[in-house]
């Protein structure tokens, strides 16, 4: 009986050795990630230490579901998580119909060409705060502006938008799946 366990332990320390190694890759994965996605906000935060607050873009959530009514001022959206969300909609909302995903050198093209806007702008945040929360990070896939009336009842969306306040939110981008 002592010979299976003398094989046993060995293989065992090999097997909890290589699981928490890839525990440790996947945090030290995830780290980075964050750290390159959080760069701009960084940056910004350090560039205007002491004089004031600035936004780097104007969304502040966003929502996916179904259009469950259209009002000319709102759309209601049951959520895919559960519960309903109203949507206020203004002249400056954009609607956009999703098309296929872009590949990855335009996808980190786009990212480049916002970060350098980004640095850009921050040379004198004070004069271009009003650029700045215009600034919204690039979309993973190509898109098609519609009209407002493509948005019907019973269509796949995702709203990006900013709240004004308590649970209204005023959408920024209504985007067509």
């Amino acid at each position: 009986m002592p010979k299976p366990l003398h094989y046993l332990y060995p293989i065992l320390f090999l097997v909890l050795f290589a699981l928490q190694t890839y525990t440790l890759w996947i945090v030290l994965r995830f780290s980075s990630t964050q750290a390159a996605v959080q760069s701009p906000q960084a940056q910004a935060a350090q560039a205007q230490q002491g004089t004031g607050t600035f936004t780097i873009g104007s969304a502040q959530a966003s929502f996916s579901g179904t259009v469950q009514n259209v009002n000319p001022g709102a759309l209601t959206i049951k959520l895919l998580g559960g519960g309903t969300q109203i949507t206020l909609l203004t002249s400056s909302t954009q609607y956009v119909k999703q098309g296929v995903m872009k590949d990855t050198a335009t996808q980190e093209s786009d990212l480049a060409a916002y970060n350098a806007q980004i640095k850009t702008l921050m040379a004198d945040p004070v004069k271009n705060e009003s650029a700045l929360e215009h600034m919204n990070l690039p979309l993973p896939y190509e898109t098609t502006m519609v009209s407002p009336s493509a948005v019907t009842v019973g269509s796949s969306v995702v709203v990006i938008a900013n709240n004004n306040g308590s649970s209204t939110y005023q959408a920024i981008t209504v985007i067509l799946l």
